[in-house]
C-alpha cells in the first residue's frame, strides 16, 4: 500500500503484528526521510516521549534523539524490511545521543558514520 510521507519525517515503527503490543516496542524501528531544513518528531507512549531530530549538515544529516525508554533503536532510510539500515543503537545509547546521516533529501543514503 502506497503511504505518503512528509519530507524530514522520522517516523516510529515496529515489527508486524497482529494489535499494538501492550509493553514496550524493542527495538523501536525508525525510518528517517531527510529534508532540505530541520525536522522534529515526537512518540508518545506509556513510558515518555521520545524525540527525534533531522538537521541537515554539510554532506548529510544530523540525527538526534532522547527519550526516556532504553532500549534498542534501528535506524533506516525509508520504511519496510527493504529499506537500507543505517544505524543499530544499543539501548545503553538509546536515552539521549546523535548520529551523522550521510543521506540527501533528493536521493537516499550513501554511507554512515557515527560522531
Amino acid at each position: 500500500m502506497p503511504v505518503f510521507v512528509r519530507a524530514g519525517s522520522a517516523v516510529p515503527m515496529t515489527g508486524s503484528s497482529r494489535r499494538v503490543p501492550a509493553v514496550t516496542v524493542d527495538p523501536l524501528e525508525v525510518a528517517v526521510y531527510p529534508a532540505a531544513g530541520p525536522t522534529e518528531s515526537v512518540l508518545c507512549e506509556e513510558g515518555g516521549r521520545s524525540r527525534f531530530r533531522l538537521s541537515p549538515e554539510k554532506g548529510g544529516h544530523r540525527f538526534e534523539w532522547s527519550g526516556a525508554v532504553s532500549r534498542r533503536i534501528v535506524v533506516r532510510s525509508g520504511a519496510g524490511a527493504r529499506a537500507p539500515v543505517l544505524a543499530r543503537i544499543p539501548p545503553e545509547r538509546s536515552k539521549k545521543g546523535s548520529l551523522f546521516l550521510r543521506l540527501r533529501p533528493w536521493n537516499g543514503p550513501a554511507a554512515t558514520s557515527r560522531r
